[in-house]
């Protein structure tokens, strides 16, 4: 964090020092702890949309395909849904079933527990077919190789860690974004 290029700015220390332009208010009901997670996982999430998959920003483009949130309900899908969301994609987000109306509020279209024998059925259907893109928000082999059945076979996959498709035998795009 460099709070811009002046001498005496950053966040490695006690104290942070930035521009107050750099800064927002904390919601009063946020906590301190809950606050600092999210530009981490606004930017995560944007970053694998916006730039990563090419996504227009919001009000500057719409995007109308379906969007598979794989772990929806973790801090980066809850942003991710609401990123696509904003651009016009149908988001299909995964989660368990206590998460399901949270993540319909956030703008989730649909929503599937990924603990369903037929979860890949179920999101083809909301899809209408196979899905180009979407956002891994587990990123482990064993998540791929569950939803890559979901997948058009060049579909875009952004992961949070890379993940070895060697492992997973998939033949999506892959993205990566680390943050």
């Amino acid at each position: 964090m460099h709070g811009g290029w002046e001498v005496g700015n950053g966040a490695y220390q006690e104290y942070v020092k930035v521009d107050k332009e750099l800064t927002i208010p904390i919601p009063e009901n946020i906590s301190f702890e809950a606050a600092a997670t999210l530009p981490l996982a606004a930017i995560t999430a944007g970053l694998g949309i916006f730039e990563k998959l090419g996504f227009p920003f919001p009000g500057q483009g719409e995007k109308k395909v379906p969007f598979l949130v794989w772990g929806g309900a973790s801090s980066v899908g809850q942003y991710a849904i609401q990123y696509a969301n904003l651009v016009g994609a149908t988001v299909i987000a995964t989660a368990s079933k206590q998460n399901h109306e949270l993540l319909k509020s956030l703008g989730a279209s649909y929503t599937v527990s990924y603990k369903d024998p037929d979860v890949i059925e179920q999101i083809k259907k909301a899809a209408g077919g196979p899905v180009e893109y979407g956002f891994d928000c587990v990123s482990e082999v064993a998540t791929v190789k569950q939803a890559y059945p979901v997948y058009k076979p060049d579909g875009k996959l952004v992961e949070l860690i890379p993940v070895d498709k060697t492992k997973t035998g998939d033949t999506l795009q892959h993205f990566h974004v680390f943050m």
